[in-house]
């Protein structure tokens, strides 16, 4: 080979190098573009829901999506289809659909654009086999990328339920499907690297190459992780897979570690690993210490009831979360203020299971020891012990008592917790408010009740012109022993505002009403309803407007816009049902409708 053709080999080497270093970069701006779009949307959605102009927001909202939303979209979203029913597979939202959507279109058109040359005037054209190679790094990029942003909403200080207002549930939604995402790049980053090294004719040479092992392991650990999220795999042991996702989160990242070559893609490793530190922190900072609170355990059949004695300094509203981690598993927390300067909270669990705690703050707190302790309040959780941990607990409990304890006879236990997390919906702009729970899921609009029922008693000229519907249905009336002490705390005048459906096998209240324990008990029975409640007509009558008792026709189009906020907590198949008769009201009249759910699909 003469000396012009060894300078032109080495010119299209330089140029090979060049473009390949070109091709890198560009990788790593699509991947800070990623996270440039999507915090912009971040905090645009933050300073909306902050405006004077939220209201307005909304109306232009319902709007759109009464014009844009198919008519033949899923109505099921927290139930699953029977197709999908053995692996409970459940459909999203609307919302959350288009933001699942948005983000994944954003992800394939990262992943799109930008293969071509540096400098056009140069002599080097890329051959197939480095096209494929140049595609393989995007898409290996954009699965680094999106690993912060993973544990980010898989954060217990999730920074985004605060800023955007939503849910954790939406959030943990999201973090599934970034997940997902995150496999599918994998994955494609993955065979078209093999197919690069076969082209190359070097496959077999790569495979004992350590790099390429370490590779290989980080994408069964994530495929194997994608696998076991399916919520039939989770609700079979929660615990065992919460502890398997950790282990094999900390072997996914030590495999990646090994398996990038290129310090711009180690550094989103890093930038993963500052945001697992900076939660932890938060976490520690949140926690109630290195020792055990005490608590007690009152068994009541379908329900537990677990008070939980913590520091009176701890602030808690309706809408924040509490976890708490004692011999069974972890559990949120919703806490409300009430009027005699107590507290109040309410929870579901992170673990399949149904939780409820509520505060009352005094100036002494039955010990363990029988002693009184100071400056304490105490936290109460309504747990189903059918599965999981709390199972055990349960069984704990009844081996113990030897029968089902009862206030009289409670178990004592230590738990260790840490919080609040979360935010508190802001309901004081609407006109009326309707809260519907079934059987655990009073631990979510039961705090706001207390706490309305704290206005009522302190400002009752600006609230007297809102309106609160509250209705529970639960299958066990033996339940309203649970929680009888918080129910007597509403005052005379918001309890005509409350109704309680029982849906059990017994017709007859009059039969229930001879075997009750205590007079508050009797006195709650006696309101029961039985049958299941209409969710139309309940959130008809909460958008009947009325006015010196003139009822006005919730369904005339020219009436003045009136504003509801509906609360639901129950299974699946309630909360679909709510959905559809919120759609069906919005469809026929111009009032704002916002529909609140509370629903763990962990």
């Amino acid at each position: 080979m003469s000396a012009e053709d060894d300078a032109s080999v080495n010119i299209l080497k330089s140029d090979k190098t060049r473009q390949l270093h070109y091709q890198r970069h560009l990788n790593q701006l699509f991947g800070i573009g990623l996270y440039v779009i999507f915090f912009s949307f971040i905090l645009i959605r933050a300073l909306l829901v902050r405006s004077r102009f939220q209201s307005k927001i909304s109306q232009l909202y319902l709007c759109v999506e009464r014009r844009l939303k198919p008519q033949s979209y899923p109505r099921s979203h927290k139930s699953a289809y029977k197709v999908f029913g053995r692996f409970d597979i459940t459909i999203p939202t609307f919302p959350q659909t288009l933001a699942i959507g948005s983000f994944t279109l954003l992800v394939l058109l990262c992943a799109a654009f930008g293969y071509t040359l540096r400098d056009e005037s140069e002599g080097y054209q890329p051959t197939l086999d480095q096209y494929v190679r140049y595609i393989a790094t995007r898409f290996g990029v954009l699965a680094f990328s999106m690993l912060p942003l993973l544990m980010l909403t898989a954060a217990r200080m999730n920074v985004f339920v605060n800023l955007t207002r939503w849910d954790p549930d939406s959030w943990n939604i999201f973090h599934r499907w970034i997940g997902r995402l995150m496999l599918i790049c994998a994955v494609v980053h993955l065979t078209l690297y093999t197919a690069y090294h076969l082209m190359l004719d070097q496959l077999w040479s790569k495979l004992i190459k350590f790099y390429f092992i370490c590779g290989i392991i980080a994408a069964c650990i994530l495929s194997l992780m994608t696998v076991v999220s399916i919520k039939y795999f989770r609700r079979l042991s929660y615990e065992i897979f919460l502890f398997g996702h950790i282990l094999g989160s900390i072997t996914l990242i030590l495999a990646l570690f090994s398996h990038s070559m290129w310090k711009r893609a180690v550094e989103w490793l890093y930038l993963t690993l500052i945001c697992w530190g900076v939660d932890r922190l938060f976490r520690v900072y949140m926690t109630s210490g290195f020792s055990p609170r005490p608590g007690r355990v009152l068994h009541f059949g379908t329900l537990m009831r677990i008070d939980v004695m913590v520091p009176e300094n701890i602030s808690v509203r309706p809408g924040h979360s509490l976890f708490g981690e004692p011999p069974f598993s972890i559990a949120a927390v919703t806490p409300a203020h009430t009027k005699r300067g107590s507290m109040d909270i309410s929870a579901s669990s992170l673990s399949e299971v149904e939780w409820a705690p509520f505060i009352d703050r005094s100036d002494g707190d039955i010990g363990e020891d029988g002693k009184k302790t100071t400056q304490t309040q105490t936290l109460t959780f309504l747990v189903r012990p059918f599965d999981g941990l709390t199972q055990k607990l349960s069984r704990h409990v009844l081996s113990a008592a030897s029968a089902i304890a009862t206030l009289e006879r409670p178990i004592p236990l230590k738990v260790y917790f840490e919080g609040p997390y979360g935010n508190q919906h802001d309901l004081s702009r609407y006109d009326s408010l309707l809260f519907l729970a079934g059987g655990a899921g009073i631990t979510f609009t039961l705090p706001y009740l207390l706490h309305w029922n704290d206005t009522y008693a302190t400002k009752l000229s600006s609230s007297s012109s809102q309106r609160i519907h509250f209705v529970w249905v639960t299958r066990a009336l033996h339940e309203i022993e649970s929680i009888v002490s918080f129910l007597d705390r509403i005052d005379g005048e918001l309890r005509d505002h409350v109704e309680i459906f029982y849906t059990g096998r017994i017709t007859s209240v009059a039969y229930l009403l001879n075997n009750m324990l205590t007079h508050s008990h009797r006195y709650w029975v006696e309101q029961v309803k039985v049958g299941r409640p209409e969710i139309g007509s309940l959130l008809a009558n909460a958008l009947a407007v009325q006015p010196e008792g003139d009822v006005e026709d919730d369904g005339d189009l020219d009436s003045e816009p009136f504003s509801v906020a509906f609360l639901a907590c129950g299974t699946g198949g309630m909360l679909d049902q709510c959905r559809q008769e919120v759609e069906v009201c919005r469809a026929l009249t111009m009032h704002d409708i916002t529909f609140i759910d509370e629903a763990f699909t962990r």
